[in-house]
C-alpha cells in the first residue's frame, strides 16, 4: 500500500514552507544561495499570479513584519528599501494539502539544473510549468500518482546524495513509494499522460513502460 496522506502532507516543501516540512531539502547547498533565493521568489510570484482554481488552495496577503499574522509562510519582500517591512505572506487551505502541490519544492530542488536557476526569470518559468501540471492532481482519486511523484523526488534526492546524476529506475520508484506493481503502473501512466514525468532512458524495448530498468524524470 502507498503511504498515507497524513505522512505525505508532513513531508512537503520544507525549504519554502517551514511549517509544512520535516524533511528539509538543502537547496542552498545544492544550488547556491543566489539560485535558491531566486527560486523562492519565483515560487512566490507564481502563487500571487495563480488562477481562480489555484486560489482555492493558497491564500496570500501583504502584511507588515511588526504586525501579528496567522499566515504561515513569508516568501517575498516587495518595494523599495523604505518599504522593506512589507512582505508577501501565504497560508494554505485543506485543499492544498490534498493535492500534489506540496511536492513542488522538492521536485525542483532535486531535478532542476542550477544553471537554469541562475536568475529569477528562468526559475519563474520552471515553477509556472510545474505548478500548471501539478494542480491537476487531487486526492483521493490521484492518491497513488501523488505518492509516486513524492517517491520520484525522494529517489532522485538519494541518487544526488550518492553523487549520481542519473534519474531513478522504475524499480527504485516502486520500492520508495511502496506501491504494488499494479498500483504503480497505473499511477505512472497517469503522470506520463499528464506530461508531468517522462522517460530518460528505456531499460529494454521502447514503450515497455513497466520495465524495472526504465529511468524516469520530471518533465519541465
Amino acid at each position: 500500500m502507498g503511504k498515507s496522506h497524513a505522512d505525505l502532507r508532513a513531508r512537503t516543501l520544507g525549504f519554502f514552507f517551514d511549517p509544512l516540512g520535516t524533511e528539509k531539502v538543502e537547496l542552498t547547498r545544492q544550488l547556491g544561495a543566489g539560485p535558491a533565493t531566486n527560486l523562492r521568489q519565483a515560487l512566490a510570484e507564481v502563487l500571487l499570479d495563480a488562477d481562480d482554481a489555484s486560489r482555492l488552495l493558497v491564500e496570500s496577503a501583504v502584511v507588515s513584519v511588526n504586525q501579528p499574522t496567522s499566515f504561515k509562510s513569508i516568501l517575498l519582500k516587495r518595494g523599495d528599501a523604505g518599504d522593506a517591512q512589507k512582505i508577501i505572506a501565504f497560508n494554505f487551505t485543506d485543499a492544498f494539502k490534498e493535492t500534489a502541490l506540496p511536492f513542488l519544492g522538492i521536485l525542483i530542488a532535486v531535478f532542476a539544473s542550477s544553471a537554469a536557476l541562475g536568475s529569477a526569470i528562468p526559475a519563474l518559468g520552471i515553477v509556472k510549468t510545474l505548478w500548471q501540471k501539478l494542480v491537476i492532481l487531487r486526492a483521493p482519486e490521484d492518491a497513488d500518482a501523488i505518492c509516486l511523484l513524492d517517491a520520484l523526488g525522494h529517489a532522485g534526492s538519494a541518487n544526488r546524495a550518492d553523487h549520481k546524476t542519473i534519474p531513478p529506475t522504475w524499480e527504485q520508484l516502486l520500492a520508495t513509494s511502496e506501491l504494488d506493481p499494479k498500483q504503480g503502473s497505473l499511477a505512472l501512466k497517469l503522470l506520463r499522460s499528464k506530461g508531468i514525468i517522462e522517460i530518460e532512458s528505456w531499460g529494454g524495448q521502447d514503450e515497455d513502460i513497466d520495465n524495472l530498468a526504465n529511468r524516469w524524470k520530471v518533465r519541465f
